[in-house]
């Protein structure tokens, strides 16, 4: 599943990042903006509970681009936190892919406590092998 900022051009990366990865063969790449609304979502936070309990996700890439609102993917990390129970459990299934020169300062320290249990890895889309897709397959 990819995380990341709901704004149109973020959201489009991440379908970007969707469909090349669904070219070289990962069948299910889940991005939360493009499931359906359910009449039982009462809010954001029901709908990623329902759909944390409805597939099997594997890995969750949460993407930090530099000058976005990361407010959501902050929030979504730390439902997965309580959802999962610890950081090493959380550690097993998250990694975190930052856009080079990301200042981490402009989110919590909680994020940056995630940091030694963690994998991640920096992108820069304006180099073809420092690409996020790139990247992600090098997080897995």
């Amino acid at each position: 599943m990819l995380l990341g900022s709901g704004a149109t051009q973020f959201l489009n990366h991440r379908k970007k990042i969707q469909r090349e990865l669904k070219k070289i063969g990962y069948p299910e790449v889940i991005i939360m903006e493009e499931t359906d609304d359910k009449l039982g979502d009462k809010s954001l936070d029901e709908k990623f509970g329902r759909i944390l309990n409805h597939y099997d996700i594997k890995l969750f890439i949460a993407i930090f681009h530099k000058g976005a609102r990361m407010d959501g993917v902050v929030f979504e990390i730390g439902w997965l936190c309580g959802y999962y129970r610890s950081s090493q459990r959380i550690a097993q299934r998250l990694r975190i892919l930052e856009e080079k020169d990301y200042n981490w300062d402009e989110t919590t320290s909680y994020i940056k406590d995630l940091f030694p249990f963690t994998p991640r890895d920096f992108f820069d889309d304006s180099q073809s092998h420092k690409k996020a897709q790139k990247k992600y397959i090098n997080l897995y």
